[in-house]
């Protein structure tokens, strides 16, 4: 299968491209954009090595992804509109992980992200560590900032010795949820402003992945280890959980997940069964393709779909 990311949105001001669409693309070693009326391309960012987890900023305006151009990963910020990024992340000699997996806040005035450490203990072994950083900064972009002080977090937070599974900022700025790397994987939230304060979520299923809604109120997983796969819904208010079992995606699995912005509807991207919308108010499901797909995405407005066919075209709906 290909390795396409699609990362897009739609803005109303006309300072910025309409439809706009970020890909690592060429073995996730190049970041692109796409203007799509205009069909235009232009190259952001070439590594010789791999590029993930590229980020919308909600104001449309950077991007922020992890970078392996050095013998570790570093999280780097991308300003589309003047050709220009910068690594974030600081020099630190007892980090030998790398730093990845940024998500930005609501507001885009912070960024968490995890770094990998080593660090010799009181009986001479070497330790590791996983530890989230919230790193405030109003102005990334600034070239004048010394590279030294611009880079130096303001807050740590949990530290784990398994790692880190996605780390993703609530909607409504009140939580961060991450994926802890234990078998199963667990997912904990944790306030911005508490990071050092973790609470594990008690699930009936156990997640593949995970993703916020919309409103910043439920957290949406996959369950794959039966063969028919289960959609869960947690309520982080009330710690209300549902379940729908998903008959017509069963034996299928890496199912992927996108919530729309405007709408009780998920897409859903199976490796084997195409692509779907699923009405999890109402619990009805219709089949948009049938069709490989390895990468499927609502607009930032909810209005169109744009989905990659294995092997084949990029398709907007």
């Amino acid at each position: 299968m290909s390795s396409w990311l699609l990362l897009w949105r739609v803005d109303e001001d006309d300072l910025y491209p309409q439809r706009v669409v970020i890909i690592p693309a060429t073995q996730n070693r190049a970041l692109y954009q796409i203007d799509i009326p205009e069909r235009r391309q232009r190259l952001l960012a070439a590594n010789a090595s791999t590029i993930s987890g590229p980020q919308w900023s909600s104001n449309g305006r950077y991007i922020v992804y992890t970078s392996f151009s050095s013998p570790l990963a570093d999280v780097y910020l991308a300003l589309p509109q003047r050709h220009y990024t910068r690594r974030i992340t600081a020099d630190v000699a007892s980090r030998v992980y790398g730093c990845e997996q940024p998500s930005w806040a609501p507001d885009d005035r912070a960024i968490a992200y995890a770094c990998g450490f080593s660090f010799v203990d009181l009986t001479g072994s070497y330790q590791h560590h996983y530890t989230l950083i919230i790193q405030d900064q109003p102005n990334w972009w600034r070239k004048d900032i010394q590279h030294t002080t611009f880079l130096r977090p303001q807050r740590t937070g949990l530290t784990t010795t398994v790692g880190f599974d996605g780390i993703l900022w609530s909607p409504r700025g009140d939580w961060i949820a991450v994926g802890i790397r234990h078998h199963p994987l667990q997912i904990w939230l944790l306030r911005p402003n508490e990071p050092n304060t973790f609470y594990p979520l008690t699930l009936e299923g156990i997640p593949n992945q995970f993703i916020w809604s919309s409103d910043g109120k439920t957290i949406f997983y996959i369950d794959e280890t039966t063969p028919t796969p289960t959609l869960h819904r947690y309520d982080v208010d009330t710690n209300q959980q549902k379940s729908w079992a998903l008959e017509w995606l069963r034996g299928s699995s890496f199912i992927m997940l996108d919530e729309s912005p405007v709408q009780d509807q998920l897409l859903l991207a199976a490796n084997v069964r195409g692509l779907y919308v699923f009405e999890w108010d109402t619990a009805r499901y219709y089949q948009l393709s049938d069709e490989i797909i390895t990468e499927a995405q609502w607009s930032s407005d909810g209005r169109y779909i744009l989905y990659h066919v294995d092997g084949g075209p990029l398709r907007l709906m």
